[in-house]
């Protein structure tokens, strides 16, 4: 009965409201009403909505602007200013309010003016009253019903342009975007909204020359009321409408094709008021047109509030609520994908996780649904788009183009990128220096490096992508829209999608930058920006509808006059080996699944740099990131041992760029030797003996990769050298490779800077740390914004800070060392999902630190919690996994924050319980004489309480 009263009254402007709170109450029986929390709850829910709340606001401003009239009886009869707005067979015809009412002739309602008209955050005007309420004929094919959501500013917009001033002003506006994003619906809304200020309202569909024809021959019949053929109505159309001095609003709909429209236009411009609807983003610079509105996607909120209300599923069901929000990031928030999935699912029966998971599996057969009931759009989601790809079809280089961008990550493509896919790069050579290497080494489709290497056949294709809406542009950068990104490849066939998929994979391959060190810059700024790409790029690789392997990218190599010096999938294997992943970068998951992936490519690889490359990166990602120093360790020399066999049996030949990642896995085993058994003198010793068995294999002149794996032995060795608390030394070596070989801007130049004022603390040197860690920092932070600074997971950074708390501590500056110290801890808490093993050493780090700033300062109750934090903390999050044993309350961190926790406790007389916790750890502490690696407490520390145990204090 509801919905047949509300489209009884659906024309009738500003006069049926119904408000309903259908959502969250349908399980409350009679006796609950009583409970009126979740009532009001709820209700106030109801009211949030967007549509409601626009609803409210229109009539509140209804009743602030009504008329009391008289009475029938007791009831007291209230006059609506806009009952008699439209022609609705009344034989009064239009009138309009001869005075504007004051509050005190309100009629009251208690309560219920003052709190509707409080619900109003910013009333929107009205249109100004005109003079004589118009008779209006409104000819359009729907009026946009209760799915109808958001887009407020998008009309305010509109009526800014064409309904704010009290004269008419003729012009024509454009709302141009995405097919699917709801020009139509917006432009509908608009005319169905403002009837009442034109005579006339038409709607024709321009989607092509003859279909606008018929719809001027429809317009022809509706106002001459013609049967008579008259092949000129065109003509006498538009000579009609050019005669009126009433008003008139012309829609000329899904206009792509801008030519068709212009001859009406030119006529019809300055005599009444069009709205043009188009994907063609060149519109904006059309002539004819005064103003154009790019129509974006929903917005995340109006996007929930349609899916809830087209599906008829409850919006304050959180399970739903999380589904439905990864769902339409996924469907890029386009209401016509909106419609037909919330469509879907009302028919159909399923709940958003459902649907969700259907569309994983069936993302063609969803998006092809065709028009379900009750939907105000008359195709599918695929068809929407066809009809802008079959024009692509039609432009070889935009279709070529297209094929590329769609196995790329759709986000941020710009034209410098594609330049680099298709120009010659640098990379490293086999005897170790930089070289160049063309697109065509990499096996880059030539018509591809053709395409985009010629401006104009470039800037024509980027021109028509643009032009239909397939991409849109901000500044230098361009982006797909995510159905046209899933679109696109549903309808290749088989061998068009797995031919496209591996030549982009090329393309990648060839602009990645070759690694950080070889870059224009040498902080891997260029280099982690294009990470989305490489993840994309496996996704498609292991996409079962692209069909494509390891075979079928090896088959590219015959297919191209040049043959490079390695195979495509060493290419591709190169290519996320260059990404320079490891611990501290990236997702951990994601990280281990490109490193499986390059396994598999280098399966049947004999290249001893790609071999060594790729273990570099699992010690990283596999082995560091889990703790796993043994695994590490293993993994190593069971390589290195191999290498050496195939050297002396002839099988191997190793060239510079070889040697030089062999001398970087070196490097790595000395330092995993002391992390993981210690710094006693044996393990010191191996350590130093395996640094210094690796050189250039021309000493006096080494090439410039293998002075990289210099600078890594000399960091290494400072690392070493640290570790067994030879700081002096230490000091020297990790000045060395600052000085002369760190990479500005690198986590490694960030940890050496930090191991390199640990070792000046170490010697008292406290004020200098201080100085050295600042001006690394600075310029990590300089060029981040608060929110990158907020986002910001580079361990070096960390690192840096984590020092500088200690080295201030040191110098007494305990309230700006405990700031520091909490900010940072704010910090790591505030990173989404678990925390990195290495990030919850850190952890523990600046929880002793700040159990120290009590204790040094006598607050011992407020330290004993501390250390008992730093105690816990490890037992509960660090000594797991292939870390069980170490951190654990017999352990040498925990023992050390024990006996710490003991002389607090005496400090305060309580002998009964420090006693146990002193014999406790100074006999296991025992066990571990020689180990000097202490994370961040430094030797001092332990120095000072054994000192005071010494003293029997």
């Amino acid at each position: 009965m509801a919905e047949t009263i509300s489209r009884r009254f659906q024309n009738l402007v500003n006069t049926y409201f119904r408000f309903s709170v259908d959502r969250g109450l349908h399980e409350i029986g009679l006796e609950e009403w009583k409970e009126l929390s979740p009532v009001h709850g709820f209700t106030t829910e109801y009211i949030g909505l967007q549509r409601i709340t626009r609803q409210v606001n229109e009539v509140v401003k209804l009743l602030l602007a009504s008329k009391a009239i008289g009475k029938s009886g007791s009831t007291p009869l209230t006059q609506l200013p806009e009952c008699v707005s439209m022609e609705i067979g009344t034989s009064n015809g239009s009138r309009t309010l001869e005075w504007k009412p004051t509050e005190a002739s309100l009629p009251r309602f208690s309560n219920t003016t003052e709190q509707l008209a409080s619900h109003i955050a910013n009333p929107v005007p009205r249109t100004p009253d005109i003079p004589n309420r118009r008779k209006s004929h409104v000819f359009v094919p729907f009026t946009p019903g209760r799915y109808f959501m958001g887009r407020q500013d998008e009309l305010e917009k509109l009526q800014h342009w064409l309904a704010d001033d009290n004269e008419h002003r003729p012009q024509a506006v454009a709302l141009y975007g995405v097919g699917g994003v709801g020009k139509t619906q917006l432009a509908l809304k608009y005319a169905t909204d403002h009837s009442h200020l034109y005579e006339w309202v038409f709607f024709a569909n321009a989607s092509s020359a003859e279909v606008l024809r018929n719809d001027f021959r429809k317009m022809h019949h509706q106002v001459c009321k013609s049967v008579e053929k008259d092949e000129n109505f065109i003509e006498r159309m538009l000579g009609w409408l050019a005669s009126r001095d009433d008003r008139w609003l012309l829609i000329l709909d899904n206009a792509n094709h801008l030519q068709d429209v212009l001859p009406y236009m030119s006529r019809l411009v300055h005599i009444g008021q069009i709205i043009v609807t188009t994907q063609d983003q060149r519109v904006r610079e059309n002539e004819f047109i005064r103003a154009a509105l790019d129509v974006q996607s929903l917005s995340p909120k109006a996007s929930q509030e349609l899916l809830f209300a087209r599906s008829g599923l409850d919006p304050f069901d959180k399970g739903e609520a999380s589904a439905a929000t990864a769902l339409l990031k996924e469907i890029g928030h386009l209401p016509l994908a909106i419609d037909s999935a919330g469509a879907y699912m009302s028919v159909r029966g399923k709940s958003i996780t459902e649907y969700a998971s259907l569309f994983h599996k069936y993302q063609r057969e969803l998006l092809s649904q065709p028009r379900l009931p009750g939907s105000s759009y008359h195709e599918s989601v695929t068809g929407a788009l066809e009809v802008n790809f079959k024009e692509i079809d039609t432009r070889p280089d935009a279709s070529a183009l297209l094929c590329l961008l769609i196995f790329l990550n759709r986000a941020e493509v710009t034209e410098v990128f594609l330049k680099r896919g298709v120009t010659e790069q640098q990379s490293w050579g086999p005897n170790g220096e930089a070289m160049t290497v063309s697109p065509q080494d990499n096996y880059v489709p030539q018509a591809l490096i053709e395409l985009i290497n010629n401006p104009i056949r470039l800037g024509d294709a980027l021109e028509d992508l643009t032009s239909l809406s397939i991409i849109s542009r901000d500044g230098k950068a361009f982006t797909l829209h995510p159905l046209y990104h899933k679109c696109a490849k549903l309808r290749m066939s088989e061998d068009l999608r797995r031919k496209s998929c591996a030549e982009a994979l090329m393309f990648l391959a060839h602009e990645f930058p070759a690694d950080e060190y070889v870059l224009e810059k040498g902080d891997g700024e260029l280099t982690r920006s294009f990470i989305p790409h490489i993840i994309y790029a496996y996704e498609s690789f292991k996409h079962s509808d692209n069909d494509l392997s390891i075979d079928f990218l090896d088959s590219l190599a015959s297919q191209h006059r040049f043959t490079g010096q390695l195979r495509p999938r060493e290419v591709v294997a190169k290519l996320v080996l260059d990404g320079d992943l490891t611990y501290g970068q990236g997702e951990p998951k994601k990280n281990a699944h490109l490193l499986a992936w390059v396994y598999s490519l280098l399966k049947t690889s004999s290249n001893i740099y790609l071999q060594a490359r790729a273990l570099s990166v699992r010690l990283g990602i596999t082995y560091y990131e889990s703790g796993n120093y043994v695994g590490g360790i293993t993994a190593c020399e069971r390589f290195l041992d191999s290498v050496k066999r195939s050297k002396e049996t002839g099988q191997t030949t190793i060239n510079e760029l070889s040697n030089a990642e062999i001398g970087i896995l070196q490097s790595t085993l000395a330092e995993l030797f002391v992390t993981e058994v210690g710094s006693r003198s044996e393990q010191f010793v191996r350590s130093k003996a395996l640094l210094q068995s690796w050189s250039p294999l021309n000493p006096n002149a080494p090439s410039r990769k293998e002075k990289i794996s210099l600078g890594a032995q000399a960091r290494i060795l400072g690392k070493v050298l640290k570790d067994h608390g030879e700081w002096a030394a230490s000091e020297t070596q990790f000045r060395v490779y600052l000085d002369t070989y760190a990479p500005k801007g690198t986590q490694a130049e960030g940890w050496s800077a930090g191991d390199l004022a640990h070792t000046l603390m170490e010697q008292g040197l406290a004020k200098k740390a201080e100085d050295i860690l600042r001006s690394y920092l600075q310029p990590r932070q300089v060029f981040l914004t608060s929110r990158m600074r907020t986002l910001d997971r580079r361990s070096d950074t960390m690192y840096l800070k984590m020092l500088l708390g200690e080295s201030l501590r040191l110098q007494s500056k305990y309230n700006e060392s405990e700031e520091l110290m909490r900010q940072l801890l704010d910090h790591f808490f505030g990173f989404e999902g678990d925390l990195w093993h290495f990030e919850k050493f850190r952890v523990a780090f600046v929880m002793t630190v700040l159990a120290r700033i009590h204790h040094l300062q006598d607050h011992y109750d407020a330290a004993i919690m501390r250390w008992k934090q730093m105690i816990g903390y490890c037992e509960s999050e660090i000594n797991v996994d292939e870390q069980r044993g170490k951190w654990g309350r017999d352990s040498f961190m925990p023992l050390i924050a024990e006996l710490s926790l003991s002389d607090c406790y005496f400090e305060l007389g309580k002998e009964d319980i420090a006693m146990p916790h002193r014999t406790h750890s100074l006999g296991l502490l025992e066990n571990t004489d020689g180990q000097l690696w202490i994370l961040g407490l430094g030797t001092y520390w332990l120095d000072m309480l054994r000192t005071k145990v010494m003293k029997g204090s």
